[in-house]
């Protein structure tokens, strides 16, 4: 879903919506969706680590 999509279903701005991802790109220290995906698959990979 684009920033705009998601900002039409949320009933927000596309600029909120990509203020938000930016925070959560910030958060995970990473630069991009495919980053976001591939930090999280690691994160949930983790022996011991219960699920968000």
């Amino acid at each position: 879903m684009t920033e705009a999509e998601a900002g039409k279903s949320l009933h927000r701005s596309k600029h909120t919506v990509h203020d938000h991802v930016k925070s959560i790109y910030a958060a995970f220290n990473v630069q991009s969706r495919v980053e976001l995906v591939l930090k999280w698959m690691e994160l949930m990979a983790e022996p011991g680590k219960p699920p968000a």
